[in-house]
């Protein structure tokens, strides 16, 4: 069986090299045959009539009528087919190769230092995943922080965007303001809030005394309050975008009408502007969901806490053992390849974690989609 994979993937591979080699040959084979063409026939370039089209067969009257004649399917063919070529290319090589390469990892005892002598197991590693509470737990958290995260970040930047389209003096350079913390790297923006909530804030006293991160119970808001404040400038850009495109005089007959501020925004603005409701929400899933950097520096996935008592009991364990409160899937996933050196199952929950954002993200979408139409 592992020989018989080990071929099959070896010739898929060679399959995608000749792809790719007669994709970058492809424009060049396409002009020397219509060279061809252009010399051994006395007549102008043209498209063949009907009655040409027998003598020439149907393979012949196919490359000519959509892709050697000068007709507009045939010259629409050709552009989109150059414009395509580095696009294919690239997505081939480095997303599609990558993507069916790690599905045959995911299924084998790959540890990285055993590279090419790597033995098929089947689904063993998909088992052992589903079997690690500490997988599970990290699955939980990150929904959970997701699904806070997604809230907090969309309503953050849709108040802001409504006070920077006001007409306010120097709403430019709030923009500018409230959009710069997205322009920091995600391991410098965990460290510097590292010491804001260990050294500064905590002087403030109330919920920052003692620092939010040192505690399992607070340090996921600990996180999602950095997060907020990094990413809500971004998607502020995107509900500013939409906001300046709400009709203006829909807005002045409804306050003539006697309408508040309140009513104008349920059902004026908010139907205007609810294509960007689901993309804002798209993007801050895909980003919760993908959450690394900034954990890693600003708690290390730490502190630690129990494992919640309904979930030992479903691994039937006797004790709560102690679980890290911030541990996101995406870090789970690296500690597991590359800390433990265990890149077969590593690669297994990372099929797992790609699964669950496609069908989160694909049921976000169309409901959203949805209730563009409702409203």
């Amino acid at each position: 069986m592992k020989t018989y994979l080990r071929h099959v993937t070896t010739i898929l591979l060679h399959i995608l090299g000749v792809i790719l080699v007669l994709i970058l040959l492809l424009p060049k084979a396409v002009e020397g045959m219509v060279n061809l063409f252009k010399k051994y026939h006395q007549e102008p370039f043209r498209i063949i009539r009907f009655d040409e089209e027998k003598k020439r067969g149907y393979i012949g009257t196919f490359l000519i009528v959509n892709w050697l004649g000068m007709s507009k399917t045939a010259q629409n063919n050709r552009v989109f087919t150059y414009f395509l070529f580095p696009s294919l290319s690239a997505f081939s090589l480095f997303v599609a190769l990558p993507f069916f390469q790690g599905l045959w990892f995911s299924l084998t005892n790959w540890t990285g230092l055993n590279t090419g002598h790597e033995v098929y197991i089947g689904f063993q590693n998909y088992k052992t995943i589903f079997s690690d509470y500490e997988f599970l737990y990290s699955f939980m958290r990150t929904a959970i922080y997701a699904v806070m995260n997604i809230i907090a970040i969309n309503v953050v930047a849709f108040l802001l965007a409504l006070l920077v389209t006001q007409k306010l003096k120097g709403k430019n350079l709030y923009r500018a303001a409230f959009f710069m913390p997205n322009l920091i790297g995600g391991l410098v923006l965990g460290y510097i809030w590292q010491f804001l909530f260990n050294r500064a804030l905590i002087k403030l006293g109330g919920i920052f005394d003692p620092s939010l991160i040192v505690s399992g119970d607070t340090a996921l808001l600990g996180l999602i309050l950095v997060v907020t404040w990094q990413y809500a400038g971004y998607i502020m850009m995107i509900y500013v975008a939409a906001l300046q495109n709400v009709p203006q005089d829909l807005i002045e007959a409804s306050k003539i009408d006697g309408a508040n501020s309140l009513q104008r925004l349920r059902t004026i603005t908010f139907p205007m502007i609810a294509q960007s409701f689901t993309i804002a929400m798209f993007l801050t899933l895909t980003t919760s969901f993908k959450q690394f950097d900034t954990v890693l520096s600003l708690t290390k996935g730490g502190p630690a806490t129990q494992l919640p008592l309904w979930m030992a009991g479903l691994f039937n364990l006797d004790i709560q053992p102690v679980v890290k409160s911030t541990y996101l899937m995406a870090m789970n996933i690296y500690d597991e390849a590359f800390v433990k050196t265990q890149m077969g199952i590593g690669q297994a929950k990372a099929i797992v974690f790609f699964v669950v954002l496609l069908i989160v993200s694909i049921v976000q979408v169309r409901y959203n989609q949805r209730r563009e139409v409702e409203l």
